[in-house]
């Protein structure tokens, strides 16, 4: 354990050279195809031009001079954006500010007024692709690069390595989604960075209550940073519904860390608020309202004067953003309480969306697991630096004192902790499942293409080789399938692939060719009622869901790439990267080429 006198101090010319060399990609790259007519970010940029153009929450105006847009809420005839409003809200003063610069609106006059004699002729409206970077930039770009110059000075007061923080830094900043959603004027990124601002904020105040005690004295109220806490936790849901998870969490830290006596009622509190929570589910509201009032009974008797001034600062704080989105479903849906969701235009995705939390009706544990682990998509195989945050678990639980020492402020660096490999459980399980399905057939076993070249882990191991007969690696895939009599499989497209050429699949995920009546599936699909054809999905997945370019970059049917691919058998393929560094610079010299294909 390391006091705080022995930190050492917090360079700002190196934070400042790590956050220009991040601003260096945050303010170059600039993914933009108009075609694609992104509703999760264009009902946001629309809802923000029609506050400062028509001064209203209504997006009808615009939706009309600009096209149609997907995500919309209709009430009364007027279309409103879906999504929580925060990303609208903090781009409208950006680009009111835009407005009064430049002079010129996005759209035109909604009451054009004849020109006065020998008076100039009225502006044109803005560049549409010009002001989606410009919002971009002032609504989601600049403010990550702000976040990112309080993170770093944060890791850098918390660790003596600079190789671990900048790791951390450069991971969570480049090398997670939070990147590529902070080039977009879209909420994830928003959310993320609100939730991360407000746990620094109560990490921090942590820090100076032990620092106060340590040198024997009083902690400070610390209201300010207590504001900012309950601001930014409150604005995770503002900027994005399902993060109401998120505001949770940073709510029941803020009761907590105002716990400061007799905290064993803490636990009870928390007990009786769980019992209050399961009578209210089970509509006992006469025993959940005792339950509840014995729960803040509890509460109130860890507080003190300090506590009682922490929740009012962190309070005021949250009730900013949270009176900014009630007011937005007041005035938009009628009900402080609704939220656009129950009015979507969309029927099949306002079905969907009402049903338990944002459409999820029930909790998966393959599902949590997978948005976790996947070797595809999981969160911790694309960032695998977030395993880093197991050491802070580690050093927040531990750093109590033992009993008569006066507390100090642990060091990240050094701590141990056990951590397991998860990448290869899917796989090892697939195996063992279809074994056990078929215990007499011959099992032939193929790798997936990158997991052979490197880019992902999941190579069986020797127990779980022992279970199949024999490994097709070398094989090309199609011979596999004109071979075999079934495939089992976890969501590969070599299912799809199998069932266009009439073979059995069993199917122990959840791929959008399964629960259709089609293939043998070990996992159950409410939604999917309807039977479908082998035709049926083709038409969906290949004909009417895809927009298919040639390589030219040219718009084409998939008729024409299909004569494309088949003259471009004869050519020698080009060659491909080696090693994952090649392969690894070759994806970002791609990912800076700016240059547009000829259709646009």
């Amino acid at each position: 354990m390391t006091d705080v006198t022995e930190r050492p101090p917090v360079s700002r010319a190196r934070t400042a050279l790590s956050v220009s060399l991040v601003a260096l990609l945050y303010l170059w790259v600039f993914p933009y195809h108009a075609v694609v007519n992104n509703p999760n970010e264009n009902v946001r940029i629309y809802m923000t031009v029609a506050l400062v153009d028509d001064h209203t929450f209504a997006i009808n105006r615009v939706e009309s001079t600009w096209g149609y847009v997907n995500d919309k809420a209709v009430r009364e005839g007027r279309l409103y954006s879906s999504k929580a409003p925060g990303t609208s809200y903090v781009g409208a003063p950006f680009y009111w500010l835009l407005t009064k610069v430049t002079g010129r609106h996005a759209l035109p006059p909604a009451h054009p007024t004849p020109p006065r004699p020998g008076a100039p002729p009225p502006k044109p409206p803005l560049d549409r692709t010009a002001l989606v970077y410009f919002l971009r930039l002032t609504g989601n770009a600049l403010p990550a690069l702000l976040f990112a110059w309080f993170w770093h000075r944060f890791l850098d007061r918390r660790t003596r390595s600079p190789a671990l923080r900048d790791a951390v830094f450069f991971s969570s900043m480049l090398g997670s989604s939070l990147f590529a959603y902070s080039v977009v004027f879209a909420s994830h990124a928003q959310n993320a960075l609100s939730f991360g601002a407000a746990l620094m904020a109560l990490t921090t105040v942590r820090e100076r209550d032990d620092d106060a005690r340590a040198a024997g004295v009083e902690p400070r109220a610390s209201a300010g940073v207590m504001f900012l806490a309950g601001l930014f936790g409150a604005a995770c849901t503002m900027f994005e519904y399902p993060a109401g998870i998120a505001t949770v969490f940073v709510a029941l830290w803020i009761t907590s860390l105002a716990a400061e006596r007799r905290r064993g009622l803490l636990y009870a509190a928390a007990s009786a608020l769980g019992v209050a929570g399961v009578l209210a589910l089970t509509h006992h509201k006469l025993p959940a309202a005792l339950a509840g009032a014995l729960a803040l009974g509890l509460y109130l008797a860890t507080t003190s004067w300090r506590s009682l001034l922490r929740l009012a600062a962190a309070g005021l704080g949250g009730a900013i953003p949270t009176g900014l989105t009630l007011l937005y479903h007041h005035r938009c849906f009628g009900n402080a309480f609704k939220p656009g969701y129950s009015f979507l235009e969309n029927p099949t995705f306002r079905e969907e969306t009402n049903q338990g939390f944002f459409g999820a009706t029930q909790f998966s544990w393959e599902a949590g697991l997978r948005l976790w682990f996947d070797p595809a998509f999981g969160l911790i195989p694309s960032t695998p630096v977030f395993l880093l945050s197991l050491l802070g678990f580690g050093a927040y639980f531990s750093s109590a004192s033992a009993p008569g020492e006066a507390p100090t402020r642990a060091a990240v660096t050094g701590r141990r902790v056990m951590s397991a490999g998860f990448f290869g459980l899917a796989v090892l399980a697939l195996v063992k499942a279809a074994r056990a399905d078929h215990p007499d057939a011959f099992l032939v076993y193929r790798n997936h293409p990158d997991v052979l070249a490197g880019n992902r882990p999941g190579r069986l191991d020797a127990s779980a080789l022992a279970s199949v007969d024999a490994v097709a690696d070398g094989l090309d895939i199609i011979d596999c399938l004109n071979a075999c009599r079934r495939v089992a499989t976890l969501t590969s497209l070599t299912g799809f692939e199998a069932l266009m050429r009439g073979r059995a699949v069993s199917v122990y995920g959840r791929p959008f060719y399964a629960g259709w009546g089609l293939t043998d599936d070990r996992l159950g699909f409410q939604r999917r009622t309807r039977r479908a054809t082998v035709d049926h999905l083709i038409l969906a997945a290949l004909i009417h869901y895809p927009i298919y370019v040639t390589p030219q970059g040219w718009p084409c049917e998939a008729e024409d790439l299909v004569q494309a691919l088949i003259a471009a058998r004869d050519l020698p393929p080009p060659p491909a990267p080696r090693g994952q560094v090649q392969r690894w610079a070759a994806g970002i010299i791609a990912s800076l080429d700016r240059r547009p294909p000829p259709s646009y």
